[in-house]
């Protein structure tokens, strides 16, 4: 059940009904039961994975909880009869049932997701390994991080764990995010699901606008463009460099299109229910830097990382260990630096895992960690050049440079994240420095690449308006600024958008729907 289909606008409409109209104390379970149906929707066999994900996050987020609360009770109750040392044993006895209760969780999800996603590769080259009819769960790799942090947050006693089943699979399985996110907390989501709440006529329209963005972009740029980036990459020995630059950075537009329409569509969704989901992009296009574009790109995967692997990495005592090594030897450089790129590298290389079986992903994750490595290295050396060469860095020319610059080593990391092997990401690369052509712009090839002048021109001005609607963004929502407007002219927006995405969207007989990009994750 695809976010672009009719089948989902009849059921979100469906379900928001019976939301406001069945009894207050029972809406959380309409949202389970849509949050089923939706998964079930897309495969029933594809539910049990995720149904048996959240029943071992109940019970081993309990289990925990229940863990701690004995320890402290049982301290508490003999704290004058015990001795130090009879309580130390006695925290490390609690503590390594904890851990074990943790291990057999993470082993499951964290195993079972590595299973799904590696195993058929794995057993394409090794033939002693029989090959299995394994079908992915959708969005598995989402919905495995999300409660990897719940469960991690209980551990941590950062939050008390849900004492409802019921309640932690609707947390684990929220029908609009389960397909690609975004990656929500347990604190920040779990209390709007069981929340009960009235209709909210400002939050039904707002959530409506958000969706209707995001139709926008996924049926206007994402879905025009998918022919180009498809013709270029299937055939990229017949292109010039230059021409597969403009074909990457047509893919770069198209995956943010894609990725970030998706994630809008899942927003309005999920607020007409009066939920609100954290936000997963802040315009990465207009970032001066690799480490800012992560900061603005797929923020609840970045968040997550930071928290759950970079963090707990860096403060881990082997890397302590290693800090303490280079500082007593008076290398500072090293004691600072050395720790903090061991962190980057797990964490780049996480990332990379994450994102999909193939080689190229984990070259993908590598390449964006070591851009970020040598930006921090090199960072003061690049201030001692500019202020020699008397470049103003606060200009805005300066400014643009860097977004220019920014922009151009993103698209070459799309080029690896694309490509279906190393070897044809290195060669698309190779080319764009060795048979730079920029004279093929004039000569009409992009109208060779699937779509004519018309669709082609319906392109570019929509990717105008998604750089206006960027630049509008930085200053208030727009969203909110349409609604504000008064009737006549809201309505007269609204109407332009409806009329845009039936007019030039990409759909209908004949049409084969793309799904999103990230659906495959």
């Amino acid at each position: 059940m695809l976010f672009t289909s009719l089948e989902f606008v009849g059921f979100l409409l469906f379900f928001v009904i019976a939301y406001y109209t069945f009894p207050k104390k029972i809406q959380w379970l309409v949202l389970l039961c849509a949050s089923l149906l939706f998964y079930a929707g897309i495969g029933r066999r594809r539910i049990v994975f995720i149904c048996l994900s959240a029943i071992t996050t109940w019970a081993s987020a309990n289990l925990i909880y229940k863990n701690h609360s004995e320890e402290k009770k049982y301290l508490s109750e003999n704290k004058r009869s015990l001795s130090k040392d009879e309580k130390a044993v006695i925290k490390k006895k609690y503590k390594n049932i904890r851990k074990t209760i943790l291990t057999g969780f993470l082993l499951f999800n964290l195993g079972g997701l590595f299973v799904f996603k590696f195993y058929n590769m794995t057993a394409e080259n090794i033939s002693a390994l029989p090959k299995l009819n394994l079908i992915m769960p959708v969005g598995v790799s989402f919905y495995t991080l999300q409660i990897i942090g719940y469960v991690m947050d209980v551990y941590n006693k950062k939050t008390v764990p849900e004492k409802s089943m019921l309640k932690t699979m609707l947390f684990t399985m929220w029908f609009p995010q389960v397909i690609q996110g975004p990656i929500a907390r347990y604190d920040s989501l779990a209390p709007q699901l069981f929340e009960q709440r009235r209709f909210n006529y400002d939050n039904f329209v707002l959530g409506l606008l958000r969706m209707l963005w995001g139709y926008f972009k996924k049926l206007v740029i994402a879905d025009r463009f998918v022919v180009i980036v498809t013709t270029l990459f299937s055939n990229y020995t017949q292109y010039s460099g230059f021409e597969i630059l403009i074909g990457a950075m047509i893919y770069t537009i198209q995956l943010y299109a894609d990725f970030s329409g998706g994630i809008d569509i899942a927003l309005g969704a999920s607020e007409l229910f009066g939920v609100v989901l954290p936000e997963n992009f802040n315009r990465p296009f207009f970032s001066k830097s690799i480490s800012e574009f992560w900061r603005r790109w797929h923020m609840t995967l970045g968040g997550f990382l930071r928290d759950y692997i970079f963090y707990p990495v860096t403060l881990s005592k082997p890397l302590s260990k290693l800090a303490k090594f280079f500082s007593k030897r008076k290398l500072k450089w090293c004691s600072r630096w050395i720790p903090a790129y061991i962190s980057l590298f797990i964490l780049w290389f996480c990332s990379g895992v994450w994102h999909g079986e193939g080689a190229q992903y984990i070259l993908y994750g590598l390449y964006h960690g070591g851009l970020i490595m040598l930006g921090m290295t090199f960072e003061p050396h690049f201030e001692i050049l500019c202020e020699k060469l008397k470049i103003n860095r606060s200009s805005q020319t300066f400014k643009v440079f860097q977004v220019a610059r920014t922009f151009f080593l993103v698209t070459i990391g799309e080029i690896i994240f694309r490509a279906p092997n190393i070897p044809q990401a290195m060669y698309m690369i190779k080319s764009m420095f060795t048979t730079f052509n920029p004279w093929v712009l004039f000569d009409g090839f992009v109208f060779t690449l699937g779509l004519d002048v018309p669709d082609f021109i319906v392109g570019v001005v929509a990717v105008i308006i998604l750089l206006v609607a960027s630049l509008f963004n930085r200053y208030q929502s727009m969203r909110h600024w349409v609604y504000r407007q008064e009737l006549p002219i809201r309505w007269a927006i609204c109407l332009a958008a409806i009329m845009a995405i039936v007019v030039f969207g990409v759909y209908g007989p004949g049409y084969d729907p793309a799904p999103f990009i990230y659906f495959q994750f």
